[in-house]
């Protein structure tokens, strides 16, 4: 039996002193798959790992509603998965989910450029979904050097060190909230 969800990632190498792909911006590019009971949502989709794993992080915290357009996608602030190209959704490449808590379960739907239709509506355990979340957060965030890549240019070392630190930050909160549910 397949599990209940399934989110990996591939980076570009093995860890960043071996020269991960960092955008100038400060963003760690990886490619993504995930599968919700057995269903491919992203089939090892490009994105920014490190804005995504933020992303995902805040979902655990606070409903996340999907973006809805072309035009909302393009400027949405933080969809779920977006491109590698910078900290911040400005590319409009867009894969996204609206993330709603209820109760001990978690509801994933209206997906947006998605493998699945956006009509799709998948309940989880939300326990196993924040899992799997904070292990892809807990990964990812063993990528990211306290001392900013020297690929990362001066003007973006500030916002790289801030997303790095509100990850950290989330995670930890997100561990919380899971020994709490228990």
């Amino acid at each position: 039996m397949a599990p209940l969800v399934e989110l990996a990632f591939d980076a570009d190498t093995v860890s960043w002193e071996d020269n991960d792909v960092w955008g100038p911006d400060g963003v760690l590019a990886g490619l993504v798959t995930l599968k919700l009971r057995g269903q491919t949502i992203l089939d090892s989709e490009h994105v920014g790992l490190n804005s995504s794993a933020l992303s995902l992080l805040r979902a655990l915290t606070q409903n996340h509603v999907a973006v809805a357009s072309e035009a909302e996608a393009f400027d949405a602030p933080q969809p779920l998965f977006f491109c590698a190209g910078a900290l911040a959704n400005h590319c409009g490449v867009v894969h996204d989910f609206s993330v709603m808590r209820h109760a001990d379960d978690v509801i994933l739907s209206a997906f947006w450029d998605c493998e699945v239709p956006s009509n799709t509506v998948i309940q989880l355990p939300w326990l196993a979904w924040a899992e799997v979340v904070t292990e892809f957060a807990s990964r990812v965030l063993e990528r990211l050097p306290r001392v900013t890549p020297p690929i990362v240019s001066q003007d973006y070392r500030e916002a790289y060190v801030a997303t790095r630190d509100k990850l950290h930050t989330r995670l930890d909160d997100a561990r919380e909230r899971m020994r709490n549910s228990e």
